[in-house]
């Protein structure tokens, strides 16, 4: 019987939030090393809460011996980290290096050619991201704030609109869910990129990352541009 030729066909879906970056991608070191010790160590006790661990997953020693079993051939020997037997054994050595001093290139060193030396997923990534704005949410960053505000109308001269002070409208709730699925529709037809939000710990806010990558399939310019252009009179009806 004839092997089947897998056949890759161009999607409009998101990025997974499982899918792995290598261990040794650059900007992954750069994400991690932008994190303090204790963010890092408290990032990767949450990677291991049951929360999160099914899309987290770190490597253990079962792993090496399914990749043994697969090639024949033990990469770990040369490994300064044996990987761990359980989800538990990490959560205790995590909090082991949570009770002493040291520097945060140990922890990102454990993380990326130890614990996680398969890869991160893309979730993982995010999590870093959203940590670094929540520990330092002035550096860096520009942030542009839109006022909401109840829609009236266009006829009406400007003055009257900007001096009223009726607050017996109510504005719309916010729906974090939707409000992702829609910027979501909107995205997709251009490039291939990864969603997720979060409700920041520390501030009245609720973060929405977008994580782009270009899209492997070709787009017309004509397309690019209907596509650019009804994103952009999307955008435009948001009240600010």
């Amino acid at each position: 019987m004839a092997r089947r030729t897998s056949v890759l066909v161009p999607s409009a879906a998101s990025l997974h939030d499982t899918f792995r970056i290598p261990a040794n991608t650059t900007s992954l070191v750069k994400s991690l090393g932008k994190l303090s010790r204790a963010s890092l160590i408290a990032l990767a006790l949450q990677w291991l809460d049951d929360e999160y661990v099914h899309i987290c997953r770190p490597y253990l020693s079962r792993d090496a011996e399914q990749r043994w079993d697969a090639d024949g051939e033990d990469d770990d020997d040369a490994n300064p980290y044996d990987p761990a037997t359980s989800i538990e054994e990490l959560r205790g050595i995590y909090t082991d290096l949570q009770e002493r001093r040291g520097g945060k290139r140990e922890v990102v060193n454990r993380i990326l050619e130890g614990d996680w030396r398969n890869g991160l997923t893309l979730r993982q990534l995010a999590m870093a991201d959203i940590l670094y704005i929540e520990d330092n949410p002035a550096a860096a960053h520009r942030w542009t704030a839109l006022q909401l505000v109840p829609s009236v109308d266009k006829k009406e001269p400007w003055h009257k609109i900007n001096d009223s002070n009726d607050i017996s409208v109510p504005l719309p709730r916010f729906h974090g869910a939707t409000f992702l699925k829609s910027i979501q529709n909107e995205i997709s037809p251009l490039v291939k990129a990864h969603y997720y939000i979060s409700r920041s710990a520390s501030l009245p806010l609720t973060f929405v990352r977008i994580f782009i990558v270009d899209s492997p399939y070709p787009i017309s310019k004509t397309t690019t541009q209907c596509l650019h252009r009804r994103f952009k009179d999307n955008l435009s009806c948001v009240p600010g």
